[in-house]
């Protein structure tokens, strides 16, 4: 499939399968992204056991996306409407790099189970919904360092009660953040951590609403009340708060982390062409990147040269490829194509 689509992504659903059948699937078959089981983990034992394994597998092998609901079980708002702000901000703030997706029908707050081979309602246009309340978790999830490729996740000690508290720090000294989750939607309840597990700055501000917490001392630990279901992204940076506003209010943008990982990825992708899948050595990612971005003519014709010279210095590349690399071959065509200009062609 990829040698005619080259940019096809594969998605692997393995509920219910051995994990290590799912992890030789994403290391050995080259799949990109797997399911999560998140969303059959409720309460804060089950939730902690899971968690290790996940962050394991997503920084190794390949991520998996966390749903905040799916067909295999009751809608979230049949339970209740405070349940399901309580899932989905779980499973977007718990979520690796951002992997985080929602069964259509969940922000419109559907409680009809879905049918694969059915049409149940999903309440769209429902005025009472969690449209702007998954809009804000998307904002975070694409502003904030801290939900980005490198950001460290674990898992802190809450207190005793029914409870969830994960730590989130930014590659490169980019901040920390910290969630706390009243995992229970009928009562409230008391969450503390170590002084350690919070941003140091104070005073702290929720994410979610904007607004400021203030936590109580208890010794060499802080804790708030959490009403029922209650979700707080806790950062110590206003700035944070502009960003996510800002993020919110231009949804269509495609974040610089996006699009320098794009371009890394398609100049690494342009140097395995030329270079005929030699190994990229010593180099520079973002340098390739650079270069790409100023001249894609300029860069395309560099590698061109470069892995041709690279390709008459390797008796292994000379013996894999034979005639294409004798002196006198031709370069492959490089052809332009602009924008508004060759917007039909």
């Amino acid at each position: 499939v990829r040698s005619e689509f080259p940019d096809t992504l594969f998605l692997l659903e393995g509920l219910g399968g051995k994990v290590e059948v799912m992890e030789r699937l994403l290391a050995d078959a080259n799949l990109n992204w797997a399911y999560s089981e998140l969303f059959q983990n409720y309460d804060r034992g089950q939730i902690e056991h899971f968690m290790p394994g996940y962050i394991r597998v997503s920084s190794t092998l390949g991520v998996l996306v966390h749903f905040a609901e799916t067909h295999d079980n009751t809608r979230l708002a049949a339970r209740s409407r405070t349940y399901a702000r309580l899932r989905t901000a779980l499973t977007a703030l718990a979520s690796h790099t951002g992997g985080f997706g929602i069964t259509n029908g969940v922000e419109w707050l559907a409680e009809e189970r879905v049918d694969v081979h059915g049409a149940p309602s999903l309440h769209w246009g429902n005025p009472d919904n969690l449209v702007p309340h998954i809009a804000r978790l998307n904002a975070i999830l694409r502003q904030h360092p801290c939900f980005h490729q490198g950001a460290v996740v674990r898992l802190a000690n809450p207190g005793s009660q029914n409870t969830l508290s994960l730590v989130r720090t930014a590659p490169r000294g980019g901040g920390q953040v910290t969630v706390l989750a009243n995992l229970d939607d009928g009562q409230p309840a008391w969450i503390s951590c170590s002084a350690g597990d919070l941003p140091a700055a104070r005073p702290l501000w929720d994410l979610l609403t904007g607004r400021e917490v203030a936590l109580a001392p208890e010794g060499d630990r802080a804790g708030c009340r959490l009403e029922p279901g209650e979700v707080l992204c806790l950062t110590a940076q206003p700035a944070d708060l502009e960003a996510v506003a800002g993020a919110g209010r231009s949804p269509a943008s495609i974040p610089g982390r996006s699009v320098s990982q794009m371009l890394r990825a398609k100049a690494l992708e342009i140097h395995r062409v030329f270079h005929r899948g030699m190994d990229a050595g010593d180099t520079d990612p973002a340098r390739l990147a650079d270069e790409l971005a100023q001249d894609p003519r300029a860069f395309c014709l560099r590698m061109a040269v470069d892995g041709r010279r690279a390709a008459s210095r390797s008796v292994t590349v000379l013996g894999l490829y034979g005639h294409a690399d004798r002196p006198g071959a031709t370069f492959p065509a490089i052809v332009s194509w602009d924008w508004p200009r060759d917007s039909r062609r």
